[in-house]
């Protein structure tokens, strides 16, 4: 190689590490910025907020937010791979938690938009059990005793979510008021990944009865799974529009303790899911029945939080043929890929036998 050569790849060397450098302080600037905006979006107070101003803060953000981008995009662009090992920048994964404090923010002004100026929902579809304005999973029977009111995916009550629904509906086949005392649901421990590869052991509830797979919030951002933009409206009995689910995450699940089988979804993202937490009883493992299992929860009666809802669109492939009946009043088995899925009824005179 000549003098001449070694300079030119000098000065090329110097160029892109200038322009390396200048980017991400830009990116620095802009990231602090993006992760103050719903902090002093929220000290403007609900009852000060206009649709005005909250149609000038999302454009505020959005005018931060494809800058940044861009300098992202630059990044990539001109940093050298070693140096992105060091860099806390990628070492450290910022534009994936970025991204995840705008969508974020940019979800929870638009819920207050919303909130200001519903939207009325133009879907030309209805649900199939009353022909009503309304999707099929979340249809309810009138006189099935349960709570038919709105299903808000994010409000300030966390637990009105659109899963919460879903949980009532799995159970309004069964569920005899002043009859059963307790009534287990099928949830399993299960794997869940995303492309990136990061993977995390969550407890999972299964709803054939669900239409859809969702994830909560917080599991989304554990995995910083890429987010999908899916804004899809949700009604509640009567067709009041209440909210919009607005993102969706591919995922790829599998028994917790192996890569096989897996299968993988599109699930959409609510900021909580089900509250479901069964009553403490005497342990159901003594049941003759189950005792000589390998259960997939390895406690049903657990009140640990659910952080995914496995709906119809693969369930049936999760399940696997195998049934273990008791006596009348007792949970059932169901063979799955996940180990046996305990759920169904324990009355109070069968809690112990």
């Amino acid at each position: 190689m000549c003098v001449e050569d070694g300079t030119f790849l000098h000065i090329l060397s110097e160029s892109l590490r200038a322009i390396m450098s200048e980017a991400l302080a830009k990116q620095m600037l802009l990231q602090r910025s993006i992760e103050r905006s719903l902090d002093n979006f929220k000290k403007i107070g609900r009852n000060n907020l206009t649709a005005a101003k909250i149609r000038s803060r999302i454009s505020s953000l959005k005018d931060l937010w494809n800058p940044y981008q861009e300098g992202h995009a630059i990044l990539i662009k001109t940093t050298p791979t070693s140096a992105k090992a060091t860099l806390e920048y990628f070492k450290d994964e910022q534009f994936e938690a970025t991204e995840d404090v705008y969508n974020t923010t940019m979800d929870f002004m638009a819920d207050c938009l919303e909130e200001l100026e519903p939207v009325e929902c133009k879907s030309k579809y209805t649900c199939r059990s009353c022909s009503k304005k309304h999707h099929t999973m979340l249809h309810a029977d009138s006189d099935s005793g349960s709570n038919s009111s709105a299903v808000t995916p994010r409000t300030s009550q966390p637990s009105q979510s659109a899963a919460s629904q879903v949980e009532i509906n799995s159970l309004l086949a069964s569920a005899t008021p002043g009859v059963r005392s307790q009534i287990f649901l099928a949830t399993a421990w299960v794997k869940v990944k995303v492309a990136s590869g990061h993977a995390l052991t969550v407890r999972a509830l299964l709803d054939q009865g669900s239409e859809a797979t969702f994830i909560s919030e917080h599991l989304a951002q554990s995995l910083r799974a890429k987010r999908i933009r899916m804004p899809i409206s949700i009604s509640a009995v009567g067709g009041i529009h209440v909210g919009t689910v607005r993102h969706a995450a591919s995922i790829i699940i599998s028994p917790r303790d192996s890569d096989t089988p897996s299968l993988s979804t599109t699930a959409l993202i609510l900021n909580s899911l089900t509250s479901y937490a069964p009553k403490r009883v005497t342990d159901i493992s003594s049941l003759a029945h189950l005792s000589d299992l390998a259960w997939a929860d390895a406690d049903p009666t657990s009140s640990d939080p659910i952080h995914i809802i496995i709906g119809a669109d693969i369930y049936n492939d999760l399940i696997y043929e195998g049934v273990r009946k008791g006596k009348i009043g007792q949970p059932v088995a169901q063979n799955s890929a996940f180990g046996w899925v305990i759920f169904g009824p324990l009355t109070s005179t069968s809690d112990s036998s």
